[in-house]
């Protein structure tokens, strides 16, 4: 025969166990959200004519030539901003998703925000022409 009142004690104690994880879980959240918002990476050019600030989604928050820009025809240096802009937004992504997987702590999950920024934002030089 069950005891009714140890019962009760159980469910209750499976409840609180419950809500603690879920407010565990919704700080990771935050904290996940924050990181999507404030992760940025800068790229250079090889030689420091182009300088390219991206956001983890991909928003481009700056865009710097030196001198030595001024040095290039028009197509070169468009083709070596676009690989920079590549470059930073990839560098954003993929310092988000690790990131992101440290908070959350699922392997899967990791490799599946890991494989999403490699999709959205690939590695300049992969097989792409920009």
């Amino acid at each position: 025969m069950t005891d009714a009142y140890a019962e009760f004690d159980a469910a209750q104690a499976r409840l609180q166990a419950i809500r603690a994880e879920a407010r565990a879980n919704t700080q990771r959240a935050t904290l996940v959200a924050d990181e999507a918002r404030t992760t940025t990476a800068t790229a250079r050019s090889a030689r420091g004519e182009v300088s390219v600030t991206s956001r983890a989604g991909g928003v481009i928050t700056a865009i710097d030539f030196s001198d030595a820009a001024y040095e290039l025809d028009p197509a070169a240096l468009a083709r070596l901003t676009v690989t920079t802009i590549a470059q930073a937004q990839h560098s954003a992504a993929t310092a988000f998703a690790e990131t992101a997987a440290v908070q959350l702590g699922d392997p899967l999950l990791a490799a599946s925000l890991m494989s999403d920024a490699e999709k959205a934002f690939p590695q300049p030089g992969s097989g792409l022409s920009y």
